[in-house]
């Protein structure tokens, strides 16, 4: 089709997979109070890329992976048809991520309180991000056929292997309500969660100019820098009025970023360009919603 660029696909890949462990606890302490925990570990391999035919025989491939065209006739093939890309669609060599994940949560409830509080510590590694292709997250823009093993500086050995994009080292959740006496409610909502792990880019290391493209030609080990940490509180208030047996008015209010957290986050890697260093993206700024609901 013509969105493939006429690219072939190499003979006997393995598909794609994710192998996931979880195992789980849970124990009703008391009455009012439960707890939670979990481990789990993923690991996804066999991911399939464009890449150059000949990627592995003029990139700098180091031990282990053969020196060798992803498809050896691929210029026959091409002729044959009449077209098609010197590109290729190949399960590329040692291409993994792994994630390790350890939560505990406790749950408190009484007739008029709610608390949820939970704690996770994870760590995501690897080498194919799928979430850094571009200089922000890709959105899904691209699946199969990203700057990914395209020309040296982006192959899998060039610097990719260390933490992604997507890891969250610790993160603090906190959500609670209580019931008032006066048909109403109040509650909280608290997150606290590391920054997003990033490294910087630069096309020189690599051989180029300092004017070539940069995107994803790592100067570093992935995720070798990482941001300032967020931490955010919400506040809500939820008041009912009952007009008469099965008909209510609500009103609701949310206050959001309460202490006005607008954290960076997305840093501009790009080692030759303007505002290198710089946060790309903010949290969202304190801002209030009101809301009025007619229950019937």
């Amino acid at each position: 089709v013509s969105s493939s660029s006429g690219k072939m696909f190499v003979e006997d890949m393995d598909p794609r997979k994710v192998d996931e462990f979880l195992v789980g606890w849970e124990s009703q302490a008391t009455g009012e109070l439960t707890l939670r925990a979990h481990a789990r570990h993923r690991k996804g391999a066999n991911f399939w890329e464009d890449t150059w035919n000949g990627s592995r025989v003029w990139y700098d491939t180091p031990e282990g992976i053969p020196k060798e065209l992803y498809i050896e006739n691929l210029d026959d093939i091409r002729a044959q048809i009449g077209s098609g890309s010197s590109y290729v669609i190949a399960q590329l060599d040692t291409a993994y991520t792994k994630y390790w994940e350890v939560s505990m949560e406790a749950e408190y409830t009484t007739d008029k309180l709610f608390m949820n509080a939970s704690y996770t510590w994870s760590r995501y590694t690897g080498n194919f991000d799928q979430d850094s292709t571009t200089t922000n997250n890709d959105q899904n823009i691209f699946i199969g056929s990203s700057n990914l093993a395209d020309g040296r500086g982006r192959q899998l050995w060039d610097n990719k292997d260390g933490i992604l994009s997507g890891d969250r080292t610790h993160v603090l959740k906190i959500y609670g309500y209580y019931k008032l006496d006066w048909d109403a409610q109040a509650g909280v909502y608290i997150a606290a969660q590391s920054g997003q792990p990033w490294e910087t880019w630069d096309a020189t290391v690599y051989g180029y100019s300092s004017t070539s493209s940069e995107t994803i030609r790592y100067a570093e080990p992935a995720g070798s820098r990482r941001t300032d940490g967020h931490v955010q509180v919400d506040l809500n208030y939820t008041q009912n009025y009952e007009i008469f047996e099965g008909h209510n008015i609500q009103l609701r209010a949310d206050l959001f970023n309460v202490f006005n957290s607008q954290t960076g986050y997305a840093i501009n890697p790009k080692v030759h360009s303007a505002g290198f260093m710089e946060p790309t993206r903010y949290y969202k700024p304190r801002r209030i919603q009101l809301a009025l609901k007619y229950q019937f």
